[in-house]
């Protein structure tokens, strides 16, 4: 079989690297996954491995934007219908190629987003000592009406 370019390993940083339907990543690690199955989707096409240093891209329904991906220097049409067309080319010509087919970037999570949720997250986070944030709150609650015995709290009496 053919080398070809790891998508994972080269632009998993900067894009979302997903599979072919009919390929299974779950249970495998990560260094025995199929390159061959990579595909990063995008808003107007799907780019996938073609062998070598080269990559195809898929553009169904757009063809205006196929007009335009195919009229880059080393860009090849390698197959042409009446609403898909598939275009082979150079790996290096994949951030021009991403500019015209948006492909979906990696979610980052900023700093000041990322503390927040962690602070949204420690008050209802169990301790190490077994309390949670269920039996605080109760303690809290009991010491701001003070103790009420049982009593008290099934039947109150009426004055």
């Amino acid at each position: 079989m053919d080398k070809c370019v790891n998508l994972m390993e080269r632009f998993g940083k900067r894009y979302r690297i997903e599979f072919d339907p009919a390929y299974n990543p779950k249970h495998r690690p990560r260094a025995k996954l199929d390159p061959w199955m990579m595909v990063i989707p995008g808003r107007y096409g799907t780019i996938y491995p073609d062998g070598g240093d080269y990559l195809r891209v898929d553009i169904d329904h757009h063809n205006q934007i196929a007009k335009r991906v195919g009229c880059l220097a080393g860009c090849q049409l390698v197959q042409d219908g009446e609403f898909e067309k598939t275009i082979r080319f150079p790996v290096d010509r994949l951030d021009e190629i991403a500019a015209i087919v948006h492909p979906r970037r990696k979610r980052k999570l900023s700093e000041t987003r990322r503390k927040r949720l962690i602070a949204a997250g420690r008050r209802n986070r169990f301790s190490a000592w077994g309390t949670d944030a269920v039996s605080r709150r109760q303690t809290r609650d009991q010491t701001a009406t003070g103790p009420q015995s049982r009593t008290e709290m099934i039947s109150p009496t009426s004055a």
